[in-house]
């Protein structure tokens, strides 16, 4: 499947950070690191002193601002969390979203559809930003087809076709994780990747439980992109390798006669192509996550 078009108003919420002193306070507080040029991107997570995750960010670096997206549900607790420890950094924190459109662009033709409607010949992706006066473009390869998130003052793209319907299907195959798919008990590594961590980084709320994981123990469960044909499974069904419970879908999504789903599943079932018994009946495959190359 390779869709073209554009999911207007995707759940995101773009939150500014501006004061001199703004990525030396985010670096503190999250899980990578935040030390970023212009025009730079990554991924992290803040968590609580358990480890568990609170919100999810995507960071993306201006010279004047850090912007940081985040999972719409999350953005409103996510200041509050942060602001709880801002003891007099030089720094100031607002919710953008209002006032600025997103539309996140689908598949591989979108570099063209960029250069024609910007003016100009989009940055380097896959991770990376830039800002004008009137757009900001986030090269963000969040879906399996591609994508990349623009914040405008106007629309840009409203004769493009709305493929917002295919927005759990495609982050699914990608194996991206939604604050949907976990729950208050989640850990980190159960549903980061390595590129949204640091292991050696310095102090970080439930750095020392992460540290700890990964140098004194392992991972039992992690979630994992898993697929099959039939009905699509709900939420909280049980997956069984044998007699033996190994791990629950927490969403999927139907694709014609087939379905992707993310399941968490325990460390010895992992392997792509291991098949597992669904508790309705039916069974799963586990698969590899589809990412633009």
């Amino acid at each position: 499947m390779n869709i073209q078009g554009v999911i207007p108003s995707p759940p995101f919420a773009l939150l500014e950070f501006t004061g001199v002193e703004r990525n030396d306070f985010l670096h503190r507080l999250l899980s990578n690191e935040l030390l970023l040029k212009a025009g730079q991107a990554t991924a992290a997570y803040y968590l609580n002193v358990q480890g568990r995750p609170l919100a999810r960010f995507w960071i993306f670096q201006w010279f004047e601002s850090t912007w940081l997206v985040c999972p719409k549900s999350q953005a409103e607790m996510a200041l509050v969390e942060l602001d709880k420890m801002h003891f007099g950094e030089k720094l100031r924190m607002h919710d953008r979203s209002r006032e600025w459109q997103s539309t996140l662009l689908v598949g591989s033709q979108r570099s063209s559809w960029l250069g024609q409607r910007l003016g100009k010949e989009p940055p380097a992706g896959p991770w990376s930003f830039h800002q004008e006066a009137d757009w900001m473009l986030c090269r963000f390869p969040f879906l399996a087809s591609g994508s990349d998130l623009l914040w405008s003052k106007k629309p840009l793209f409203d004769d493009l076709r709305d493929v917002s319907a295919q927005w759990d299907l495609e982050r699914i195959q990608a194996g991206r994780p939604w604050p949907s798919d976990w729950a208050e008990k989640t850990m980190l590594l159960e549903v980061a990747e390595p590129t949204d961590y640091v292991d050696g980084k310095g102090c970080y709320p439930g750095q020392e439980v992460v540290a700890r994981t990964l140098h004194r123990g392992h991972v039992n469960r992690r979630i994992t992109l898993v697929g099959g044909s039939g009905e699509v499974p709900a939420p909280g069904t049980k997956l069984q390798l044998g007699d033996k419970e190994v791990g629950w879908i927490s969403s999927a999504a139907a694709e014609g006669a087939t379905f992707a789903a993310l399941a968490f599943l325990r460390h010895e079932v992992w392997e792509p192509g291991t098949e597992l018994q669904r508790e309705d009946g039916g069974s799963v495959t586990v698969q590899t996550p589809r990412r633009e190359a």
